[in-house]
């Protein structure tokens, strides 16, 4: 997944990509502990633009993937997609190369830039990062999802289980009604 930058032409160039994701080395890591599975090759669409120095990537890229619901814990199906922008240069401009007006030195991700060397650049770190950055918080089936019942485990998406409810908790009854008493004038200009 190599471009060389004198292979871009001044119209530049679109094409479509498609990796398996154990080509990935992150992918493959959060493959091998458990945290997903990949059920489809990486697939995208990508754009290149070269303008002077700047090579500028656009794409969108999907992958279907197994997850394991954070809630039920079942095992489901989903479709990851991410649209991104990414800019390449090898060197800073020479605005950036500078400090900004408070003494701190710009760095090429500081601006949103991605620094390559030689002839060409290797997207695989780019689109690995995207896949990565598709993937949810927080995993679920469905946004509706019960989830699993906290005494017997049962599934609470099949239908209720036959547990009771927990009882209330008599020790701290008092406490449901309790106000604490008004400030008073004394206490407030204190609390100043």
């Amino acid at each position: 997944m190599r471009i060389l930058v004198k292979d871009i032409p001044e119209e530049g160039l679109a094409f479509d990509v498609a990796e398996q994701a154990d080509r990935f080395p992150i992918l493959m890591t959060m493959a091998a502990r458990g945290e997903c599975r990949f059920l489809s090759p990486v697939r995208g669409r990508l754009k290149i633009l070269r303008i002077g120095e700047l090579i500028e990537i656009e794409g969108l890229i999907e992958v279907t993937v197994g997850l394991e619901c954070s809630r039920c814990l079942n095992a489901f199906e989903r479709r990851l997609t991410q649209r991104f922008a990414l800019a390449f240069v090898r060197e800073l401009p020479p605005r950036a190369q500078t400090s900004d007006p408070d003494g701190i030195e710009l760095r090429a991700e500081d601006m949103g830039l991605l620094k390559f060397s030689g002839e060409a650049i290797d997207l695989r770190p780019a689109i690995q990062e995207q896949v990565v950055l598709a993937f949810p918080l927080r995993a679920l089936c469905r946004k509706d999802c019960r989830g699993l019942c906290p005494q017997c485990g049962a599934d609470l998406n099949r239908g209720a289980c036959q547990c009771r409810t927990p009882a209330f908790d008599r020790r701290f009854a008092d406490l449901k009604n309790f106000k604490p008493p008004p400030a008073s004038a004394d206490e407030s200009q204190h609390e100043d």
